[in-house]
């Protein structure tokens, strides 16, 4: 008997040391998350804003293509100068509003936006140089699809697909 109170004597105050130990390194798991519960929480924070993004630059780049600006600015008081600067106004507010976007995509894509917003605006221009100085709105319209339909517009298509392709790899 003697002997049992001997080994109690040892493996009593271990097994204390032992589970308060183990007790205190479970709250110190539970206070800092691990790598990956803090990845997947900064995942579930941040690829809502990715797509956000995504969505916002693919609808900047479809409002300035030049059939939708027409479609949507021309009015039929407006002589060609008047429509010119709805358009190259529209196209600068809009990028504008959206610059904070590019935080979100590559820096090739967000090129292909600048670019796509760049020949936009000089093909307005180049429309707008192509008309009589009191020509009509609709001159001016015609004038901007005619340049359109000869040049493409290839930044415009280019930055649709990239912006599609990034968000594919995202969700994929």
């Amino acid at each position: 008997m003697e002997s049992f109170l001997e080994l109690m004597k040892i493996f009593l105050p271990a097994i204390l040391v032992f589970f308060t130990a183990f007790i205190f390194f479970e709250k110190q798991q539970k206070k800092q998350p691990s790598p990956v519960k803090e990845k997947n929480d900064k995942i579930k924070i941040v690829l809502p804003l990715q797509l956000k993004a995504y969505e916002r630059l693919v609808i900047f780049t479809e409002r300035i293509k030049p059939n939708s600006m027409i479609m949507r600015l021309n009015s039929p008081n407006f002589n060609s100068g008047q429509l010119q600067l709805e358009c190259l106004k529209a196209i600068r507010e809009e990028f504008e509003h959206n610059l904070s976007m590019q935080m979100y995509i590559s820096e090739k894509t967000w090129r292909h936006v600048k670019a796509a917003k760049e020949e936009t605006l000089e093909l307005v221009k180049i429309a707008g140089s192509k008309v009589a100085p009191g020509a009509s709105g609709l001159d001016l319209a015609k004038a901007m699809l005619a340049l359109e339909a000869e040049t493409n517009n290839t930044h415009l298509d280019l930055a649709i697909n990239m912006l599609k392709a990034e968000v594919q790899t995202l969700i994929h």
